[in-house]
């Protein structure tokens, strides 16, 4: 009987005690611990959808048009502050061991900071951002251990769009360098015309240490005109990272995605590229100003080099689709896409922009009128895992579907396990 009343007590004192600690695999780590040491106190990673993030210290996280590098175990957000609107405010920075939790490192640079001690430093003059929408900076590591970022900007020439350009640092804290001489206005198009550039993206391959500028462009025109955003580009960077090659032919591949009659919303932006396997995958949105679109996709086994010769639409990728979704949805879940990153163990996150909301204080949904059918989740960002079928086409890569579950009821929150690439719908 006594033996029976301890066994009793010991239930108990362990109901209550995981009822006190039910939220103990939604973690809450130590950002300075390792991606090891951390695996063996939790099994997962809780992405929750539906909320605005906060910092460990309570701070709304500020990081659209981001972009996620990851070293030694550790996620770096690098994103837009637009706490003044669509003009520059800062690039800030944000670190993490596991994708729930994220630390302020400090704004990257900012509009108070062009010195050669803090933040952004330059050669001189006016601070080269201010007054300007900047957006889309991209973080590499050149083979020299030089950081890199890519970043455009509204263009300060009257015959471009935005402007493309490359700062450097030798530490991923910065401060980092913004030289002039790196800036590029404009790029030639198939036809070797000048063209005006639209959003940025980039990509650094892994597998072969070589670097891509993945671009929108407006084939034939330097500032705006009939085919804005119509076409997409990639091309391959210096062995610095630090400037596109300008030659044509091997080292560029182009593809025209929209068409003179469209209005608005037949083209591309917002593009990316990652690899799975011996496939990479270019991702872009479409074009439908603040709100979420549709996201595309299109495959092949190999980027631009030398001797590979390649056509304005390389036969050697395969067509544009619409990326499937489960639940069925054609804004990607209201956000726009912005990169797909391999987290490692076939684990690949989707990052999504609620564009609205980044301008607009906590709670509050997108419109005038808050929150709708179409925007129903007052969120910056969403944030989503995919998965991959084989393809019904023979010869053709996998199909990434785009997972957003429990989407109705949550936003789609979801949890991962970061050591195994396991993730589950909450």
């Amino acid at each position: 009987m006594k033996n029976l009343t301890l066994l009793t007590f010991l239930i108990v004192s362990l109901l209550i005690g995981c009822s006190k600690n039910e939220d103990f695999n939604e973690e809450i780590l130590d950002p300075t611990s390792s991606q090891d040491d951390q695996a063996s106190t939790t099994s997962f990673s809780v992405i929750d959808n539906g909320i605005t993030w906060k910092t460990t210290g309570g701070a709304i996280i500020k990081a659209q048009g981001g972009n996620i590098y990851r070293e030694n175990g550790v996620l770096h957000w690098f994103g837009h502050d637009f706490t003044n609107g669509t003009n520059f405010n800062a690039v800030n920075h944000y670190t993490s061991t596991n994708l729930s939790t994220w630390t302020n490192a400090g704004p990257a640079f900012s509009s108070t900071s062009y010195s050669p001690s803090i933040g952004l430093q330059g050669n001189g003059g006016a601070h080269p951002f201010d007054g300007k929408f900047l957006g889309r900076p991209f973080v590499m590591k050149n083979s020299a251990g030089t950081y890199v970022m890519i970043v455009s900007f509204d263009s300060p020439s009257t015959a471009a769009r935005n402007t493309y350009t490359f700062l450097t640092a030798t530490n991923i804290n910065g401060p980092w360098t913004y030289d002039t001489a790196k800036n590029i206005y404009n790029l030639d198009d198939a036809n070797g015309n000048p063209s005006s550039l639209g959003d940025l993206g980039a990509y650094y391959d892994n597998s072969t240490g070589k670097g891509y500028l993945v671009y929108t462009y407006d084939e034939g025109v330097l500032k705006g005109g009939t085919y804005t955003n119509k076409f997409n580009g990639i091309r391959k960077l210096n062995s610095t990272l630090t400037a596109p090659l300008l030659a044509t032919g091997a080292l560029v591949q182009f593809v025209k995605v929209g068409s003179q009659s469209d209005a608005g919303g037949g083209g591309r932006e917002a593009a990316s590229i990652f690899k799975r396997g011996n496939y990479y995958y270019h991702t872009s949105s479409g074009t439908s100003g603040w709100n979420g679109s549709v996201t595309w996709y299109r495959t092949a086994t190999a980027l631009p080099e030398p001797g590979v010769t390649f056509t304005s639409n390389p036969a050697n990728w395969s067509t544009f689709r619409p990326m499937p979704t489960s639940p069925s949805s054609n804004t990607s879940y209201d956000t726009q896409h912005d990169q797909i990153v391999g987290l490692g163990n076939d684990l690949y996150l989707y990052c999504g922009d609620r564009w609205p909301d980044s301008r607009e204080p906590e709670g509050h949904s997108i419109g005038p009128g808050g929150a709708s059918a179409e925007h129903p989740w007052p969120s910056r960002n969403g944030w989503f895992p995919l998965s991959f079928a084989p393809s019904t086409i023979a010869g053709e890569a996998p199909v990434p579907t785009l997972n957003a579950p429990n989407y109705g009821v949550n936003g789609g929150d979801w949890q991962v396990n970061l050591t195994t690439g396991d993730w589950q719908p909450l």
